[in-house]
């Protein structure tokens, strides 16, 4: 199977983003093999087949002409698929080094954004290592969809709105689904408050937080995060930077009332518990790596 490296994506233009690639040097003949581009506003997916299948060796960068930039709570991820026209065998390839892709890591997807420097992959790596093994906490993280076949239910074309809400279609988003595929990821919680606010009418019960994410995923304003029992809905992100590289991600969340069309979501085949959603480390004892080894081996956490 040939390795697709070095995607990357560029922009001079509000109209267009050009991917470019290249094929490892290979002893094997490229014309064997279709490359075709795949294209999703979430890094997890799903991705749509932008182009058709085009020779390997004809072709080493794309013109995307049909997205849509105007928006600044918008990004595109990028994934290339080879298919090898005599065995039928496919990979795709993303932001993942083609090496890892063969192993069977998740390729992820390429994005618009300035490459990190050696400070800032340290920085992106240190802080997914206090996130996975001592303050963090595995979460769902759901990209809200703007754009995409509008909800037979509840939208009104002329009107260009929804004409109501708890909508089981589209979770009050005005797009079929409402949301892209699930994604897990770990984040940290600073200290809540409790408070209520009486007005003369009812109760109010605020729910802000602040939670720490790293890299990625990118969040965005409306973007939904799962945790336990409790969902949040991202009110306003701020990044931090390194040469414009982000390094890490702190979101101001707000938890949504139990009675709210989120929560119908079904994630239940999620099946995170207390213990499994926390790194093992947390609850493990361990003077040494053997006996760190040795417990997670008694606990099944091994597998």
């Amino acid at each position: 199977m040939i390795q697709v490296v070095n995607i990357s994506i560029s922009s001079l233009s509000r109209e267009s983003l050009t991917i470019t690639w290249a094929i490892k040097d290979t002893t094997e003949d490229l014309d064997n093999y279709l490359l075709s581009i795949h294209r999703s506003q979430a890094q997890s997916g799903p991705y749509q087949k932008v182009t058709k299948d085009f020779i390997a060796s004809t072709a080493y960068q794309f013109v995307d002409t049909g997205v849509n930039l105007f928006s600044k709570n918008r990004e595109y991820y990028y994934r290339i698929k080879a298919l090898n026209k005599l065995t039928g065998e496919s990979l795709f390839y993303g932001s993942t080094p083609s090496e890892d892709v063969l192993k069977g890591e998740n390729p992820k997807g390429a994005y618009l954004e300035a490459p990190p420097d050696l400070e800032a992959l340290e920085a992106i790596r240190r802080n997914d290592l206090v996130l996975r093994e001592y303050t963090g906490r595995k979460v769902l993280f759901l990209k809200r969809k703007d754009t995409g076949t509008r909800c037979t239910n509840c939208w009104d074309p002329i009107k260009r709105r929804r004409t109501r809400s708890d909508c089981l279609s589209c979770y009050d988003t005005g797009v079929i689904g409402g949301y892209f595929s699930a994604q897990e990821t770990f984040c940290s919680k600073s200290p809540e408050s409790k408070t209520n606010g009486l007005t003369s009418i009812f109760e109010v019960q605020p729910g802000d937080v602040l939670l720490t994410f790293s890299s990625f995923p990118r969040l965005f304003p409306k973007d939904l995060v799962i945790a336990d029992n409790k969902r949040y809905r991202v009110i306003g992100v701020q990044r931090a930077e390194k040469l414009w590289s982000v390094t890490h991600q702190t979101a101001q969340v707000r938890e949504l009332s139990k009675d709210q069309i989120e929560y119908k979501i079904d994630v239940a085949a999620w099946g995170m518990t207390p213990f499994t959603a926390s790194p093992p480390r947390q609850f493990i004892n361990a003077t040494d790596v053997e006996s760190y080894n040795n417990t997670i081996q008694k606990l099944g956490l091994d597998k």
